[in-house]
């Protein structure tokens, strides 16, 4: 699976404790997350070393992030209210820097627009 049925199934899988990937981690959650912030990690590098342990990289990281002193992310995932919820991030009273900052208006104006087409328009 690959994309947004990958997504479906793992979603579906989690919601109905299925996910022995997801079960793995919270079993070993503790000594997972102590390795996670044992030095600064990419999520390619948590997905060799913890896919050997059997853990899902997505769900442990997110575990991880709670205790984190530094959180390096897209901007989309500061800027997008879901996505900030979603990821349990509360960027109040955090120091936020931003690399590549001169993109941040674009990435503004990407988060927050859409298109709307001309059959659309006409009929509301």
């Amino acid at each position: 699976l690959r994309g947004t049925a990958q997504v479906g199934a793992c979603r579906a899988a989690v919601a109905n404790r299925e996910c022995k990937s997801k079960l793995a981690g919270e079993k070993m959650a503790k000594e997972m997350v102590h390795t996670v912030h044992s030095e600064p990690r990419d999520i390619e590098d948590l997905a060799k070393m913890l896919g050997a342990a059997g853990c899902c990289p997505f769900f442990v990281a997110r575990d991880a992030q709670v205790e984190a002193e530094l959180l390096l992310m897209p901007y989309n995932y500061v800027l997008d209210a879901g996505t900030r919820e979603s990821l349990d991030i509360d960027p109040v009273n955090d120091v936020l820097i931003l690399d590549e900052g001169h993109n941040l208006l674009q990435a503004c104006s990407d988060t927050w627009s859409f298109e709307l087409s001309l059959g659309v328009l006409r009929s509301c």
